[in-house]
């Protein structure tokens, strides 16, 4: 009897050991929120339509509509400054306590879809009525729609100072002016398939819609999909990002992430129930916590140990790549990722204008993997520096090569 009640034990001991529980997404009740706005860390809005502005502080939501008239599609944090726009634009200086109309400018009959703000420039996209901007707080609207055309504007997505549109003729449109002037940059996309969010990763752009992923790595000059591992390339609702690890989530199938820039993806819905058409809204990432917005419900779970479980997962790689620098402009330093599919030697040699060898990154041989290496410019004058990776496999046979531009400005 006392060897059958000691296996018990250790039966227990071992399914209930701390490292042997498998984290899970811990739900709550919520708001039915289309996007979430998070302010300083402290506390995350949800915009929910009709019901209007709801702020949540990790612990309780609180319906804040004072002052609100109509639904609400969409908000951005300027400074101190909040701003909600659906049938209307709205500011709020407290937090969200009140709210006063701020829509001097606007045309009156095109509601408000989207919203961001890169330094004190706030651009407001409307539903069919263009893209206007306001550099006095929201006290007075310009329309600012040179170059685009006549389409619902459906997000948003700032990177630097550029400011890219995703509109719902399924293109995208690129200012670097402030909205001044816009570019179209859809080469690679299906125009036919609506766009349903858009987001900077690093000097990357991520783009989701029916067709999955797709990402660019020039500023949106060309559009590649990037869908390995996703469920039938599905319904791409959100994304979020936390230093290299991108977050999606997907309708009905919930939620993703991948740690090697999209190559591959990986679905982590332990503890997420009842998956429907309707869940997987919005992504935010608020202090050391990660949020999944669904129908009426949230999900949350501490980011380390999402992130842990990303680190804990050796993915080999499909192709060789050589990757744009982190950050880009850099000073003075940067990192340069690289993907190796097989073992090779690798050589990454940094290169001025000129053509001069002036760094020599990695010189070494190494297993199919993905890797990152620094490169120190300290002692370089400002400029545009070409980086290069060679690989060769046996007898020194080349087996890939790749070059890249990173700008140093001092």
């Amino acid at each position: 009897m006392k060897v059958y009640y000691s296996a018990f034990l250790l039966l227990v001991l071992f399914l209930v050991h701390p490292k042997m529980v498998y984290p899970q997404w811990v739900p709550s009740a919520s708001p039915d929120a289309s996007h979430f706005t998070v302010f300083n860390s402290t506390y995350l809005f949800a915009d929910a339509g009709e019901e209007g502005v709801y702020r949540y502080n990790l612990k309780n939501w609180s319906l804040l509509n004072n002052g609100i008239t109509g639904y609400i599609f969409c908000m951005t944090i300027s400074g101190n400054n909040i701003f909600a726009g659906g049938n209307g634009l709205f500011r709020s200086t407290n937090f969200g306590t009140n709210w006063t109309s701020v829509n001097n400018g606007l045309t009156d009959s095109a509601d408000v879809y989207c919203l961001t703000s890169i330094g004190t420039n706030i651009f407001a996209g409307t539903f069919f009525g263009g893209v206007f901007i306001s550099t006095n707080n929201g006290d007075l609207w310009t329309p600012v729609n040179n170059g685009l055309p006549s389409a619902s504007l459906i997000q948003f997505a700032v990177n630097g100072t550029n400011l890219f549109a995703a509109m719902g003729n399924g293109s995208v449109y690129l200012s670097t002016d402030y909205g001044t002037n816009w570019i179209e940059k859809s080469n690679g996309l299906d125009g036919g398939v609506a766009i349903s969010t858009i987001a900077s990763y690093g000097t990357n752009m991520l783009l989701g819609s029916g067709q999955g992923v797709s990402i660019s790595t020039d500023y949106g000059d060309n559009w590649t999909q990037i869908n390995n591992g996703l469920i039938d390339a599905g319904y791409i609702r959100c994304f979020a990002v936390y230093n290299n690890t991108i977050f999606a989530g997907i309708q009905g199938d919930g939620f993703f992430y991948s740690t090697n820039s999209g190559a591959d993806w990986i679905q982590d819905n332990n503890g997420i129930s009842g998956l429907n058409s309707m869940d997987m809204h919005c992504l935010a990432i608020m202090g050391s916590n990660i949020i999944i917005g669904g129908y009426y419900q949230i999900w949350k779970r501490p980011l380390s140990q999402v992130t842990s479980a990303a680190n804990d997962i050796i993915s080999t790689p499909h192709e060789y790549s050589l990757n744009q620098n982190y950050p880009n402009p850099f000073n003075p330093n940067t990192k340069i990722s690289y993907s190796l599919k097989e073992n090779g030697h690798v050589k990454i040699m940094v290169y001025d204008v000129l053509g001069s060898l002036v760094r020599v990154l990695v010189d070494e041989t190494k297993e199919p993997g993905n890797y990152e290496t620094d490169f120190n410019a300290k002692g370089l004058a400002s400029g545009v520096y070409l980086y290069k990776i060679d690989v060769t496999g046996k007898n020194n046979v080349s087996i890939f090569s790749g070059l890249k531009k990173a700008l140093l400005l001092k």
